[in-house]
């Protein structure tokens, strides 16, 4: 099983999203990374479907309906009955979201960069087009 492809893959997610949460807990925010996804997700400004949140983050509804009430409540998003289809919301990024993502993103930078040190740039690269191919083949 140390060599199964699939196995490392989700240990090295796991392993990712613990040392995420550490990171901005040591950073005094209280943000998990399922908020994180969310949060990136909204970064372009346009108002996203709660559905679409939850296939781009691989989540049920009912674990990205529970995290964007927690960001609701905290004010950093905001949630919308779609004009074009009442059966469906829309989530926003609010200003102090926008503020709260950038700080974060730096909490982010460091950590990713702290780990990502042990692989050359070559490295990095490929097997980013190797995540970028598998995504696309399992979509």
């Amino acid at each position: 099983m140390k060599n199964d492809f699939f196995y490392n893959s989700y240990l090295v997610t796991r392993l990712f999203l613990k040392h995420m949460g550490v990171s901005f807990k040591e950073a005094g925010h209280k943000i998990l990374p399922e908020h994180w996804l969310i949060l990136t997700l909204l970064s372009d400004g346009k108002p996203l479907n709660q559905q679409y949140i939850a296939n781009r983050t691989v989540k049920d509804k009912a674990t990205i309906t529970r995290a964007i009430d927690q960001l609701i409540e905290r004010k950093l998003i905001s949630r919308k009955q779609n004009p074009k289809d009442r059966r469906a919301n829309l989530i926003s990024l609010l200003p102090a979201g926008k503020k709260e993502l950038e700080t974060l993103m730096k909490v982010f930078q460091k950590m990713e960069k702290g780990i990502l040190d042990e692989l050359s740039v070559e490295e990095r690269k490929t097997t980013i087009a190797l995540f970028k191919r598998l995504i696309k083949e399992m979509e």
